[in-house]
């Protein structure tokens, strides 16, 4: 069995890179989906390792998350 975890994140930069660090301890299939943020959340996701989708506008954390399950079903 394969565990993903799908975080969805808006305007995270400052917190996202400690919060992906802890994550990653425990299994490295994470999906961040930047919904839409202003700031570089996107970039600062990217820059861990981990898989990161982007929303070019913020569909809310309902969407966020629809869109990381359905990445995580496909793999």
């Amino acid at each position: 069995m394969v565990v993903y975890i799908v975080i969805p994140a808006y305007n995270e930069e400052q917190r996202i890179s400690a919060l992906l660090k802890k994550v990653t301890r425990y299994t490295k299939n994470v999906v961040v989906v930047d919904d839409g943020s202003t700031d570089e959340t996107f970039k600062n996701a990217k820059s861990c390792g981990v898989t990161v989708l982007l929303h070019k506008i913020n569909l809310g954390k309902g969407g966020a998350l629809k869109t990381g399950c359905d990445y995580a079903l496909l793999q």
